[in-house]
């Protein structure tokens, strides 16, 4: 196992200079997935060489390295051209390296982790509620495997930055969820503390897919850590189960519940905690999978929960044939013959009977959100990505 290095400590980096870019593949998630998503952020980055990829490896992950190096290329990429480091991120990796608070959330979400609210709540939750105290970098951006990039990653590390310069309290920033499977949970919360109508903007929860951590204001700083510690004092029985009330089914959606629950229960520190990553870099592709199953359809979904910009990062967040689709996309190869076999494997995708009934049914229901024209048309979805092909 010589390839897995233990966390480093780098002297704080310049604006404008490394990208640390984070997986976290626990549980059954193997490397392959990361390997595809960093060769994708690798293609579209103007500054590659800016790029450090880290990935928290789980015991597959692992089994995975350890395995001779696959010769072929992916993307026409090989491994050892990523700059890539490797952490143990099993139960026992992270125990080791973890505080008391992070020991007690590992061993509450590894209770029962068949029941599939568990799941991923152990796989991924304390990994990145505890980034900071495993890995010795400034800031972070957390990316999920079921992602694919269409602009330059560099570009939103460093609007972030800026951003971040401007608010030196701000420690986080996420994108909204665009399903809205929080908001009838998070209107009641909110309206048990009376901030329902000067937190309008929290509703819509957030989304974890795409995330950026400033770890050294998080190692140094108190707010973050004390909501932690709230949300750990607040349910005592159960830390695991904070956020399960914000859904309509009781489910839970991992570190993204409980960053929503901490908006729900002190929304003023967190505005003052975390920034809004826009909507195109976190295009969120399941409206129709979600809204099908009674989560999110109403009018302040179709005023509200959609991204309407040109996506510049698709994240397929639902279990079907849509993810499947998104992951045999090779947006890499900008040739006319490749922009024709990614559109035709999206359009596959949504003509299949079941994404096609959800994408209709959910277009009767929000006659406003134009669906059939956004989130379910391929044109829309890869228009950054054929714009880069006509060049």
């Amino acid at each position: 196992m010589e390839r897995v290095v233990q966390p480093y400590q780098l002297s704080r980096p310049t604006h404008r200079a490394a990208v640390h870019v984070v997986y976290v593949a626990r549980g059954g998630a193997g490397l392959h997935p990361v390997l595809r998503s960093a060769v994708s952020v690798m293609r579209w980055s103007a500054t590659p060489a800016r790029l450090c990829f880290h990935v928290l490896c789980g015991e597959t992950c692992l089994r995975d390295l350890a395995k001779p190096k696959d010769p072929s290329t992916i993307q026409g990429l090989r491994e050892t051209e990523l700059n890539v480091k490797y952490y143990n991120a099993t139960d026992g990796g992270l125990w080791a390296q973890l505080s008391d608070l992070g020991r007690l959330w590992l061993h509450y979400t590894a209770l029962h982790p068949r029941i599939p609210i568990r799941l991923k709540n152990h796989m991924f939750t304390v990994p990145k509620l505890f980034l900071h105290e495993l890995l010795q970098v400034p800031r972070a951006l957390v990316l999920d495997t079921d992602t694919q990039v269409m602009a330059c990653i560099c570009t939103l590390w460093d609007e972030l930055a800026d951003q971040l310069q401007a608010q030196p309290s701000a420690v986080l920033a996420y994108a909204h969820e665009q399903q809205g499977i929080y908001r009838d949970g998070m209107r009641r919360a909110l309206q048990l503390i009376g901030a329902a109508n000067r937190s309008s903007s929290l509703l819509a929860g957030y989304n974890g897919g795409v995330g950026l951590q400033a770890l050294e204001r998080m190692r140094t700083q108190h707010a973050y850590r004390t909501l932690l510690h709230n949300a750990t004092l607040l349910a005592t029985h159960d830390p695991a189960r904070i956020g399960t009330h914000l859904t309509p089914d009781g489910s839970h959606q991992g570190d993204q519940s409980i960053f929503t629950w901490m908006s729900s229960v002190q929304p003023v520190l967190w505005k003052t905690l975390a920034l809004t990553i826009n909507c195109e870099w976190n295009f969120q592709l399941c409206l129709h999978w979600y809204a099908t199953r009674g989560f999110g359809v109403g009018e302040h979904n179709t005023r509200n929960g959609m991204c309407r910009r040109a996506p510049k990062l698709l994240h397929a967040n639902c279990p079907d044939t849509l993810k499947t689709a998104l992951m045999q996309l090779d947006l890499s190869d900008r040739s006319p013959a490749a922009l024709m076999r990614n559109l035709r494997t999206l359009d596959d995708a949504w003509r299949t009977p079941e994404l096609a009934q959800q994408c209709a049914t959910v277009q009767e229901r929000l006659p406003g959100a134009d669906v059939l024209a956004t989130v379910c048309n391929a044109n829309f979805l890869l228009q950054r990505y054929a714009a880069m092909v006509r060049v």
